[in-house]
């Protein structure tokens, strides 16, 4: 994950505390985030900081991560995915397909 995409998901990590559905969120990652990866989110106690431990994971997956999690949030909440997209300048259909 590069720099930019980096600092949209710090802007954005309060939105995604507040309102992002992790459990639905997380087989839309599969192809970025291992089992492990899973076992260390789904391990916190509270969703607000599964979404920071999910978060703090992310950057850490190459460089397909913040396309694959804007395409989940697309599909499951996209008013999530909306400000990521404006903000990247990424076309809203750049995802499908990966």
């Amino acid at each position: 994950m590069d720099d930019k995409h980096r600092e949209i998901l710090r802007r954005q990590r309060p939105n995604l505390r507040r309102d992002l559905e992790v459990k639905k969120m997380l087989p839309k990652l599969f192809s970025v985030l291992n089992l492990d990866d899973e076992e260390e989110v789904t391990a916190e106690a509270t969703r607000r900081k599964m979404v920071d431990k999910l978060l703090n994971i992310l950057p850490k997956k190459g460089p397909k991560a913040f396309d694959v999690f804007v395409k989940g949030l697309q599909e499951i909440q996209p008013f999530l995915a909306a400000p990521l997209l404006q903000y990247s300048g990424i076309k809203r259909t750049c995802c499908f397909g990966l």
